[in-house]
């Protein structure tokens, strides 16, 4: 690992103020409140979109269900889809938009844990990519921009933790092409939440990246 990367993720510091994304990756737990993104970081334009995203993601119910008696890492996956339901929830509360986020997610490969390498969000990566190939005219597609701008940020974050400038540079080159086609899809919703995986200190390693294109 780069010295000074190693200093920079030991010394940064939690960004100032929540922000939509934060909402976003994360567990379903629907005992535990979600915090509100700071408002003064946001123009009023914005903070209405994230307004109307939070009212979604308090409303929302995973469809995915969780029965008992799973073995512990079957639970973690089941967990994971959750989650990711609720980032879908985001963007849209479409009943047919969220079954086929659902449907997506039951086949799709999520990764228990990635242990700090780029492989697991690469692959997941790639899987989301071949399927938004294979159905381009998918209701999910703001989902899976949403998806791909994330995990292709945390497979580059791992690449250049670990010094692999040949997939570091790969993941950026993906993540820039899904950037553009996530803004030029006309929904302000996804425009910022785009905008906010973009500009984000980091999004995977605690670290401020200073080589990471804002």
């Amino acid at each position: 690992m780069n010295a000074v990367l190693c200093a920079a993720m030991l010394a940064v510091e939690p960004a100032a103020g929540t922000r939509l994304i934060d909402n976003m990756f994360t567990y379903y737990n629907p005992e535990e409140a979600l915090p509100a993104p700071e408002a003064s970081l946001y123009s009023a334009e914005e903070l209405a979109l994230v307004d109307a995203a939070m009212q979604r993601l308090q409303a929302f119910v995973p469809l995915t269900e969780m029965p008992g008696d799973l073995y512990f890492e079957e639970s973690i996956a089941l967990e994971k889809r959750q989650g990711l339901e609720q980032t879908a929830a985001v963007l849209s509360d479409n009943p047919s938009y969220a079954l086929t986020v659902m449907e997506y997610l039951a086949d799709a490969p999520i990764f228990y844990e990635w242990e700090g390498m780029h492989d697991g969000p690469l692959a997941e990566a790639e899987y989301a990519a071949q399927y938004l190939s294979d159905n381009p005219e998918t209701v999910i597609e703001p989902f899976l921009l949403t998806f791909l701008l994330h995990r292709y940020r945390a497979a580059w974050e791992c690449a250049t933790v670990n010094s692999d400038e040949a997939v570091a540079a790969q993941a950026l080159e993906a993540f820039t092409g899904f950037y553009m086609r996530a803004e030029a899809y006309g929904d302000p919703t996804l425009a910022l939440v785009a905008r906010e995986l973009k500009n984000a200190p980091s999004i995977y390693m605690y670290a401020d990246f200073p080589g990471w294109p804002r």
